[in-house]
Order: structure tokens, then sequence, then C-alpha cells
């Protein structure tokens, strides 16, 4: 049984006709990290469509793991309060926890994340420490009711 769960979002690389996002707003974990940002924790980021100009959104940044750069959506583990994962729709279209320890980034602020597409990485901790990971090379969700696309699998479990 797996005592701890990450998932974390990877953007794709930057097209040459997109538009570089000024240092000051960051579109994830992965501009932040090449702004020379490089300590893990809550940062503040500015997603794209269909989020409104300027709307920011903390999300837990992954500075350390496969390189860093990394958008942590949801964390799972023994942390001193736990977090009830039994939500309704709107619990995870919304999001739900605290940052610093368990939550759900919500699937509303996904979707927005991986307008441009995205991996994602989940990494798994059993009680004796061992580890294990899965790397999905595209992830996507669509805007109605969430529809999950996810191809590209490597990894140990």
């Amino acid at each position: 049984m797996y005592v701890s769960i990450s998932m974390y979002l990877g953007s794709k690389p930057i097209e040459k006709d997109d538009k570089i996002v000024q240092d000051d707003k960051p579109r994830d974990c992965s501009e932040i990290l090449a702004s020379g940002r490089n300590k893990s924790g809550v940062h503040t980021i500015w997603a794209g469509e269909p989020f409104p100009a300027g709307k920011p959104l903390q999300v837990y940044c992954d500075m350390e793991t496969d390189k860093g750069g990394w958008t942590v959506i949801q964390r799972r583990g023994k942390f001193p309060v736990q977090q009830d994962f039994y939500k309704d729709w709107e619990g995870y279209k919304n999001g739900f926890g605290n940052l610093t320890e368990e939550f759900w980034v919500g699937n509303e602020n996904i979707y927005a994340l991986c307008l441009k597409g995205c991996e994602i990485r989940f990494d798994l901790q059993d009680e004796k420490g061992i580890k294990g990971f899965a790397l999905y090379q595209s992830f996507s969700l669509s805007s109605s009711n969430y529809r999950l696309s996810i191809s590209g699998y490597t990894g140990n479990v």
C-alpha cells in the first residue's frame, strides 16, 4: 500500500511562435525555474485561458524531482491533519486542501494549465520507503466534463 502519492504537471517546450511570458507572470513552475527561482514551495502563476487576464493561481512547485519545474496538482501522504478526499463534483472542479500538505489543485485549474499540452508524472512511496514513478509524455483534460487523455508511458510502476 502506498502512503505517499504526488502528481505533477510539466509543460511542453515553448514553440517559436509562442510568446515568452514575462518573469513576473509565469504560466507554470517550469517558467519559474527557468527564471532562476529554484526553491520548492508555493508560488504564484498566471495560467492561460479560461482564466481572465492577470488572474493569479497559487500552486506548489517541485524544483527537485526529475530536474524540477513541476507544478504539483495533487499530494497525499502522512501529514498531521489528513485531508478528506471524498468530495463532490464541485470540490474536484475547484480544488481543495492545503498546498503545503495534502491537496487537489482542481480540474478547472488543470485544464487551464494544460491548454498548450502537458506531461504528467506520478510519484509513489510505500511504508517501507520504496519509491516508484510513472511518466506520461502527453496529458490533457477536455473542457467537457474534464475527459482525460493520456499516452506515452515510461516508468517503473
